[in-house]
């Protein structure tokens, strides 16, 4: 746990670093290597809380689509999607279960993120369900990074020609029939229907523009170096405002920002433990399986993992990705091989290594 706990951090602004490397106290952030890993277990012990107490509690009920094969939650990321029907039972396991996990994990829910997805829930309930679980009602089709989260798909193109279709048949009807009240509300479905096909096709669109660019906008043309120099300016960092409502300009607006994440990532924050956590799991390792755990790592698998990685992943503090490594392996294999068996006998690392740069970079 060495590499864990002793991770730094330095804060990259417009491409320059501020500040000194600062050590963190609450854990890893994305961007970490292991990040994914320790999110992985951490998720797991989560998993096992959830099936503990549904195990224990008999009032639990399963989503009417998932009670087949007994889903409750799904893990995407660092987003976590729980189902259960509306019923308060259910609600309240599972609101007993998140209050155990974040005090153990010290991971908190952001309730302005959150939101919470009803299908046929009558209003009296649905507010007594929000009183237990505080989160942001959110509107069905639910999505997710952006795009609808539907059994299929389909064509954008094809809906959009579809809804116009419809769309245009009923205002003919309603042309020969102005005054009928049915084929208006008709015409008022259609056209929401067409509008909201024609925002999600626009959506497509931009994504697949997004994508030709990284492909070919990169030819040093006119258009380029405009661009460049618009994405320049909108990204500079002229003014921020501190915690007490003042504005900070040019060095003093980054100091601010190095202060910000040293406050937020190098304080250390108690967390409670688990209680009785042998009773969470209840598949157990053997002894000959605990020894295969633990037992020394060849080249081999050093080898197979690194060549697993793929060449396109973000490079190291070192500036080479694993493509360099690959690519020049029967020259520098034999070191690779040793540094890493060094750390797994030795438990420690280079602290080099595992320095960690936060970009800020906005999105688009």
């Amino acid at each position: 746990m060495n590499c864990v706990t002793t991770s730094s951090f330095m804060i990259n602004i417009k491409g320059n670093f501020h500040g000194f490397f600062f050590q963190g106290k609450r854990g890893l952030r994305q961007g970490c290597p292991l990040s994914p890993y320790l999110f992985t277990l951490v998720m797991e012990v989560f998993n096992l809380m959830l099936k503990r107490s549904i195990r224990e509690n008999v009032g639990f009920k399963y989503h009417w689509r998932c009670g087949t094969q007994k889903i409750t939650h799904l893990c995407f990321a660092d987003d976590l999607m729980l189902f259960c029907p509306g019923n308060i039972g259910s609600i309240r396991i599972i609101k007993k279960v998140m209050d155990e996990f974040v005090g153990a994990a010290g991971l908190i829910p952001n309730l302005s993120k959150s939101h919470i997805f009803f299908g046929n829930v009558k209003e009296p309930l649905k507010r007594r369900i929000l009183d237990v679980l505080p989160f942001v009602e959110g509107k069905l089709p639910m999505k997710y990074l952006g795009i609808p989260l539907l059994n299929d798909q389909g064509s954008y193109a094809e809906k959009v020609q579809k809804c116009r279709e419809e769309l245009d048949k009923v205002q003919i009807e309603l042309d020969n029939d102005p005054y009928n009240g049915d084929l208006r509300s008709e015409e008022g479905f259609y056209l929401q229907a067409f509008l909201n096909a024609s925002i999600e096709e626009e959506k497509i669109l931009k994504q697949r523009a997004k994508v030709q660019w990284l492909k070919e906008g990169d030819c040093k043309s006119a258009y380029f170096h405009k661009v460049v120099k618009g994405n320049i300016n909108r990204n500079k960092v002229e003014t921020i405002m501190d915690n007490d409502g003042k504005w900070k300009e040019s060095d003093e607006a980054f100091k601010q920002i190095v202060k910000y994440f040293n406050d937020f990532l190098g304080v250390d924050r108690n967390v409670r433990p688990i209680i009785s956590p042998k009773d969470l799991f209840e598949n157990k390792l053997t002894h000959v399986q605990a020894l295969n755990m633990v037992k020394e790592i060849t080249c081999d698998e050093i080898k197979a993992a690194l060549f697993d990685i793929d060449e396109d992943k973000a490079l190291g503090s070192d500036g080479y990705t694993s493509k360099f490594f690959k690519g020049a392996w029967v020259i520098v294999g034999d070191d690779f091989c040793k540094a890493v068996k060094e750390f797994f006998l030795k438990k420690k690392i280079l602290k080099e290594i595992n320095a960690i740069a936060i970009a800020l970079v906005p999105k688009v």
